[in-house]
């Protein structure tokens, strides 16, 4: 038999969800019926369509044609120029570019990963000069602002000079020089090629033998480096840049 009181409390229910029924159908009457309610929903429903019509066009005009500038800082600088012959100085290595265009085409830029910029002094001889630093391939809907946007090089033509190669030994903890006897070069000269300035900046010029760890005769292949008066490496152009160097244990033979 069935719970007078559980029947009550589904009528109670139904008539609370009859009675909200009512008032909303009495709303919709009076909004629908109304002249100032039929033109709000009428303009509310024109705004719904336009902007599903014309989404794309929207979307294009908020995201696509808004004008941006985003900096990229370390962009390398690639120097073009007759290496082999000239010595070039003052090109910066990096530089500062802010590009400018449309957001979409200037975020598809930025993940390119070969992004960089050209010092052309190709058609420059020797002397001072005022180089322009431009962006390579840069794309005609955008625009490119480079600090520095110019450098001052310095080209000078290169000249050879002959050096006598001497050796260096690199030793690690526990090791001395005297454990080993004088290493012995396949070269003895070597070739530098580099301005008038840096030929006379050199002060010595040294394999470098990488002893640590070796505790017998070896065998290596040196890497020779040229400096100055204060022990700085100078970049120059050395043929050979390497040179075979072999080494041995002293008084190995009663070891």
């Amino acid at each position: 038999m069935e719970n007078p009181e559980h029947k009550t409390l589904v009528s109670k229910i139904i008539e609370l969800f009859q009675m909200i029924f009512r008032k909303l159908s009495k709303l919709f009457d009076k909004v629908v019926f109304n002249k100032k309610g039929s033109l709000f929903i009428s303009l509310f429903l024109a705004i719904i369509i336009s902007i599903s019509v014309n989404y794309e066009d929207i979307s294009l005009s908020l995201f696509h044609d808004t004008t941006v500038s985003v900096t990229i800082n370390d962009v390398s600088v690639e120097t073009l120029a007759d290496t082999e012959n000239y010595v070039i100085e003052g090109i910066p290595s990096t530089v500062d570019v802010t590009i400018t265009g449309s957001a979409s085409d200037v975020q598809v830029y930025r993940q390119q990963a070969n992004i960089r910029a050209i010092a052309d002094v190709r058609r420059y001889t020797e002397g001072n000069v005022v180089v322009d630093i431009e962006i390579s391939q840069l794309p005609s809907n955008l625009e490119a602002t480079i600090q520095p946007a110019t450098a001052e090089a310095t080209i000078s033509k290169k000249v050879s000079k002959q050096f006598t190669v001497t050796s260096e030994l690199l030793l690690g903890t526990g090791q001395s020089s005297s454990d080993f006897e004088s290493p012995v070069l396949s070269e003895t000269t070597v070739t530098i090629k580099a301005s008038q300035e840096q030929i006379d900046a050199i002060r010595s010029v040294k394999a470098i033998i990488d002893a640590t760890g070796q505790t017998g005769d070896f065998n290596v292949e040196a890497n020779v480096m040229a400096y100055d008066s204060s022990g700085t490496p100078l970049q120059v152009d050395i043929s050979p840049a390497t040179i075979q160097v072999s080494v041995k244990r002293a008084n190995s033979d009663s070891d």
